[in-house]
Formats: structure tokens, C-alpha cells, sequence
């Protein structure tokens, strides 16, 4: 079995070189360092789609026990809580814990190739050039731009933690491997055990248990653990034992301990969870087994084109499914050639085989015959990258070692040399691509330059948009969509367009709406329903705009026709008592509201305009003091007391039920937050006076 052998040079042994440096603890800051520099600018980054519906939209992330409940990544879910706990959603915060596991992800790196390399002989220390090759794995592993959507990207938090225990796992087992194998070490003279033997084989035991705990924990962060125990078996054969036979033999208890832990994944996975929708061969509206694994060839080549040249990184690849074997072909056979001399080359122990099968293995969870939502995402390469890092600056001190001749500490300087200076490269552009996370707007239209295609982009893009009023720019981006969707007709499935289509036609029309022009709002709405008859939100938004256009009844027949085949759908009930409040039909109004409240009482515009209505209504034999100030005290609630709409309607609600007093302090809130310039203080201002007189406020007959 070939090893890397030490070079003989002084110090090599001790680890210190020429001048005494002791380079066992130089290196290691310096891994640190190169994490540090490169991640630094990380902090200023924002959340972005998963993070909102994972942490800032998370209604349970308060509560540890709902947190992990019905989770394939409990411990994830608990590393979120307690950052909550600490500082709610300040951002910063999630940065520092997710940078924290890559900078221990990456030492464990350091550490497991040092080990790995120092499997020679009695030697307890791994020599000069064993530490520098493992410096050059673990900085360019730490430093490359792939890795910002696993470090950068704050939910993806679960894959780096993943990938420390993975790491972990792996360094304890390689630890526990070579205090076996020392202990097994003989006097070459009298045949006998060294005194240390006994002293090693016991220092074994802690390492293997280390080693199960840490996969045990790594099964608890992500589902795509499950090849850690393989892993381990094959860098067993690649590096300690020989031969898979003798590994189990030799270690059989570490191999039993480290495959007992897909049983706390099977636990996980038999349970309902997250990820029964966006994962697994039974999952609905995923692509089939066979069509995912030979997209997956594409994506395969993909990640090896990126790792080595990082510009095509992408934060959302919206990649296409392959429907036929004549599209994939090619890119299959590379793929099967690439795994066919990685298996060659570990079973005939030449050069860096296990890394290269490793690259493979790690990826084999989500690249493979599993259908995943998504075909390709970056962070998958978190652990792939690693044997990927390994093979090349092994490939790079075997090329100067040819180059360089006898000398070892000339072929090492040469490749130190060459590492630092691809890790000088890599951490600028990690840096660069840092500041794509620090803005929503910038990270999607960095999508959206390198994936036209990509309709959540576009769409994400037009909502920001929208948020900071920019509505002409949306509506531009709205006819953008648009075209992009038509596009694909004939490419997606007739399912795929008609969702695609109508949220287009949708978005459209509330941009449309929002500018006020609620006629060519309206067509758009009615193409929306044309395509799909049952989407229900483009009609409850199609009755807005007909109500926003003066025609309340055209809205009401909208509302009912809606409610025909979506009966307990709160909000087409709400717009129907928005609809019949404008035609003046108070009692069935409130009605309408109240079924609103039944089926949904998150409602919060319903709970609003009910409010109103027992407060204000034109008929006052239907208004309800007492029910309007609960209802108007939970709107404020929602909207933490400083909602100006919120605060006014509570004012009128007191007045309602004859509580003027604080009718007045709800009233007076209103107009100090709104401010004496506004273009509400005008009325504010009269209803204030209403109060102060003792008298109730009356909207007027619609």
C-alpha cells in the first residue's frame, strides 16, 4: 500500500523546520486565518428565501420542543433556537455560529490529513510536509468560493454542521486507527509488543467512541451522514488495513458502533417530517428516479467545472430536470468514466484514490437516484469539495516532486508556495462573492444574470420591487416574467406552466392595481383564471380590483363564484363582505366577515374592516361597542401598538361602546405617530374632536 513516506529532513519528525518554527501550531492559525479573512465581510449578510420560512417567519422557533418536532435535522433546528434565544433575529449572530462550525470543520480537515499522512512507521508526529500538504487541503477547502452558500447562506447552517461531524468522525476514527495500529507494534528483536503498545490500544477505545458520537450527531443535522460509515470503512482499507476483510476483522466493534447510527436515521426519516414534499422517490411533483439521476450527470460535471474554475457559482440554479437518456448521454459516460478511475485507483492504492472516491461518496446522497426538489444547489459540494481539494494538491506535491528533485524542502516550498497562492486567489473571490449576500436585490439579479430562466428570481425581484414602490421598475420585470414563462411552454409540464403562468398574469395585475389601473388589472386577473379556474387568489384579487374600479356587485359575483368551489376559504369570504358593505348590505356584511374569522382567524384585514363595521356602521342598530374594541385591541396587538390605522380604529371602537376617555388617548397616539404634515392628521384630527365631545364616529352610507 503506497503512503506518503517523510522526507528525512531535520525537524521533520518534530514538526518544527530550518529555523525552528514549530509549524504544529503555526499551521493551524493559519487554516483559522485564511477562514477568518475570507468570511469576514460575511457578517453584513442578509436573510434570504429559506431563512425567512426556517428563522424570521418561524412561528415555532421560540419553543425548542415544536422546533425539532417532525424534523430530519433536529439539531439544526436547536443550533436556530438558541441563537433566538440570544438574539432573536439580529443577523450578525447566525454569521458567527455558522463561520465558528466552518473554521472547526475546516481544523478537523487540517487534523484528518495530517493523521492520514502520518501513518508511517512508529513516528508519533506527522512531519514538515505532511502538515503543509494538510495546510494546503484544509485553506483551499476553507477558502473556496463554493462554500458561502453552506457558510454565507444562514439555513444552510444544517450542511456545514453536517459536514463537521462527517469530519469529525472521520479524524477520530483515523485517530483511533493509528493507536491501533501501534499498539500492534513489535520489538524487531525479540518479536515482543514495545511497552507502549498496551498504553496505545487503550487510547483507541476513547477515539472509536468519539467516532460514533460524532456520526450519531452528524445523523441528527442532516440525512445526507448516512455514508459517513461507509467513509469510514473505506479510509480503513485505504490507510490502515489493507483490505475491507481485514478492517471489519481488526475493528469490527468501531465499523457495528459507526453503522448503528442509521438506525437514529431511520427514526428520523419513517417519521412525517419537512422534507417529505421536496425529497425522496414517493415525494409528488418531483421528477422521477431516472430522470434525476441523469440530470444529475450534468450537475456532476457542473460542480467539477466550478470547483476549479469558482465564476459559475450560483445561489438558485433552477436546473431542469432531463427527461430523456439522448440528453444526458454524454455528460453519463464522463461521469461513469471519472467514478471508474476513482475506484481504480483506490483498489490499486495509487495516488489520492480514496479522496477521489470520497468526492463521489459524499455526493452520492443528493446526486444520485434520491429526487431532491432542486437538482443542483452549491452547498451540496460542502464535503464533496474536500476530496476534491485533497486529490488536487496531492496531484500538485507529486508534479514537484518530479519538478523539483531530491530535495524535499525545496519540492515542499514549491508546493506551499502554489497552495497559497490558489488560496490567495480563492479568498478574494470569496470575499467578492460574500457581498452578493449582504442585499436581497443584488444576490437575485447575480441569479438572474447567469440563470435567465430562473422564475423564482424574476419573481422575487418584482416583489422587492413592489416592497420599496418602485412600480414602474415592476411592472417592467412583470413583462419580463412573462415572456420568460411563455417561453418555457412545451418545456415544463402543462402543471408546472399553468402554476408559472398564472402567478405571472397574477403579479401583473397587482402591480397593475397598485398604479391604479384597475381595468387592464382586471384582464390580466381574468387570464390568470382562464388559464387556471381554480386559483382562487387571482379571484379574491380580481374582486379587489373590480371593488377599486367601482363595481362592488361584478366583486360580489367573483367572491361567490370562488366560494363555490373553495367554501372555507377565508379570504374570498372577506372579500365578499368587502363587497357587500360597498353595496350597503350591512348585516350580511358582517356575516361574511364573521365566516372569514371562522374558517381563518388570521385574517387580519377581516378582523379589521368587522371592526369597523360594529364600530362606525352607517346603521347603528348593528354596531357592537364592546365586540369592535376586542377586535380593534388584537389588530394594534398584531401590529405592535404603532399602527396608525390600527390605533384610529380602536379609538372609534371606544367611543362605540362610550369608553370616550380612552377613546381620546387611542385617538391622540394615532395623530402624535402620524404627525401633524401627514395627509391622514386631517381627519385624525376630527374624529379626536368627536371624541372629546362625547359623541361616537358614523363612516358615511357607501
Amino acid at each position: 500500500m503506497r503512503r506518503y513516506e517523510e522526507t528525512g529532513e531535520p525537524g521533520a519528525r518534530s514538526g518544527r523546520g530550518r529555523l525552528g518554527v514549530d509549524w504544529r501550531v503555526i499551521l493551524p492559525m493559519a487554516v483559522v486565518a485564511v477562514g477568518v479573512i475570507a468570511y469576514a465581510n460575511s457578517f453584513s449578510g442578509v436573510f434570504l428565501m429559506d431563512d425567512y420560512s426556517s428563522i424570521v417567519k418561524n412561528p415555532d422557533i421560540g419553543d425548542l420542543g415544536r422546533m425539532v418536532r417532525s424534523s430530519t435535522r433536529p439539531l439544526t433546528k436547536a443550533t436556530f433556537h438558541l441563537n433566538y434565544r440570544i438574539h432573536g433575529i439580529a443577523v450578525p449572530g447566525y454569521h458567527l455560529v455558522n463561520l465558528a462550525i466552518h473554521l472547526t470543520a475546516g481544523l478537523l480537515l487540517f487534523g484528518l490529513v495530517r493523521t492520514t499522512l502520518s501513518f508511517t512507521g512508529r513516528s508519533a508526529d506527522p512531519g514538515l510536509r505532511a502538515q503543509l500538504l494538510a495546510f494546503g487541503v484544509a485553506g483551499i477547502w476553507l477558502a473556496h468560493p463554493l462554500q458561502t452558500q453552506s457558510v454565507t447562506y444562514i439555513v444552510q447552517r444544517a450542511e456545514s454542521l453536517m459536514g463537521m461531524f462527517y469530519l469529525l468522525t472521520l479524524y477520530c476514527a483515523a485517530r483511533a486507527m493509528m493507536q491501533d495500529t501501534r499498539s500492534k507494534i513489535q520489538d524487531p528483536a525479540t518479536k515482543r509488543a514495545e511497552p507502549s503498545c498496551a498504553l496505545h490500544l487503550a487510547s483507541c477505545i476513547p477515539w472509536s467512541v468519539l467516532s460514533v458520537a460524532a456520526c450519531a450527531l452528524g445523523m441528527l443535522s442532516k440525512p445526507v451522514m448516512v455514508t459517513a460509515p461507509a467513509a469510514v470503512l473505506l479510509y480503513d482499507r485505504a490507510y490502515a488495513s489493507g483490505s475491507l476483510r481485514e478492517a471489519l476483522r481488526l475493528r469490527r466493534w468501531l465499523h457495528a458502533g459507526l453503522a448503528s447510527t442509521w438506525i437514529v436515521l431511520a427514526v428520523l426519516l419513517t417519521a412525517p417530517h419537512e422534507s417529505s414534499h421536496s425529497a425522496g422517490i414517493a415525494a409528488e411533483g418531483l421528477p422521477s428516479a431516472g430522470s434525476y439521476l441523469l440530470t444529475q450527470a450534468e450537475v456532476v460535471l457542473h460542480y467539477l467545472r466550478t470547483a476549479f474554475i469558482p465564476t459559475a457559482v450560483c445561489f438558485d440554479y433552477a436546473w431542469p430536470p432531463v427527461e430523456s437518456w439522448r440528453e444526458a448521454w454524454l455528460p453519463a459516460v464522463i461521469v461513469l468514466l471519472l467514478l471508474f478511475v476513482s475506484l481504480w485507483a483506490f483498489v490499486r492504492n495509487i495516488g489520492p484514490g480514496f479522496p477521489a472516491l470520497f468526492f463521489f461518496l459524499a455526493l452520492a446522497p443528493s446526486s444520485s437516484i434520491i429526487p431532491v426538489a432542486d437538482c443542483a444547489f452549491d452547498h451540496r459540494m460542502y464535503l464533496p469539495l474536500a476530496g476534491l481539494a485533497a486529490v488536487a494538491v496531492f496531484t500538485l506535491d507529486r508534479l514537484c516532486v518530479r519538478l523539483a528533485g531530491a530535495s524535499g524542502a525545496v519540492r515542499s516550498g514549491y508546493g506551499i508556495a502554489v497552495s497559497c497562492l490558489v488560496m490567495g486567489v480563492l479568498v478574494a473571490a470569496t470575499i467578492d462573492r460574500n457581498r452578493d449576500y449582504h442585499s436581497r436585490e443584488r444576490m437575485w439579479s447575480d441569479v438572474l444574470s447567469k440563470r435567465p430562466g430562473n422564475l423564482r428570481a424574476h419573481e422575487t425581484l418584482i416583489d422587492l420591487k413592489v416592497s420599496r414602490g418602485d412600480l414602474n421598475g415592476a411592472e417592467d420585470a412583470a413583462g419580463r416574467l412573462l415572456r420568460a414563462v411563455e417561453s418555457l411552454e412545451g418545456t415544463l409540464d402543462g402543471r408546472s406552466f399553468a402554476y408559472h403562468y398564472t402567478a405571472a398574469l397574477d403579479r401583473m395585475g397587482r402591480i397593475l392595481a397598485g398604479r391604479g389601473r384597475f381595468g387592464t388589472a382586471i384582464q390580466y386577473y381574468r387570464r390568470a383564471i382562464a388559464v387556471n379556474p381554480a386559483n382562487k387568489v387571482a379571484r379574491c384579487n380580481l374582486a379587489v380590483a373590480q371593488i377599486l374600479d367601482g363595481a362592488p356587485g361584478e366583486a360580489l359575483e367573483t367572491c361567490e363564484e370562488t366560494l363555490q368551489t373553495a367554501p372555507t376559504y377565508a379570504k374570498a369570504h372577506a372579500m365578499k363582505g368587502l363587497a357587500l358593505r360597498k353595496l350597503g348590505r350591512y348585516v350580511e356584511s358582517i356575516a361574511s366577515y364573521e365566516a372569514a374569522l371562522r374558517h381563518d382567524d388570521g385574517v387580519l384585514y377581516a378582523r379589521y374592516d368587522l371592526a369597523w363595521l360594529l364600530a362606525a356602521c352607517p346603521e347603528t342598530g348593528l354596531c357592537d361597542g364592546e365586540r369592535a374594541v376586542v377586535l380593534a385591541r388584537e389588530v394594534c396587538a398584531a401590529t405592535d401598538g404603532r399602527s396608525v390605522e390600527g390605533l384610529d380604529l380602536l379609538a372609534a371602537a371606544y367611543a362605540r361602546a362610550g369608553r370616550f376617555a380612552e377613546a381620546v388617548e387611542a385617538a391622540q397616539r394615532a395623530l402624535d405617530i402620524a404627525g401633524p404634515d401627514s395627509a391622514a392628521s386631517g381627519d385624525l384630527r376630527k374624529r379626536l374632536d368627536l371624541y372629546r365631545a362625547g359623541r361616537a364616529f358614523t363612516t358615511a352610507t357607501n
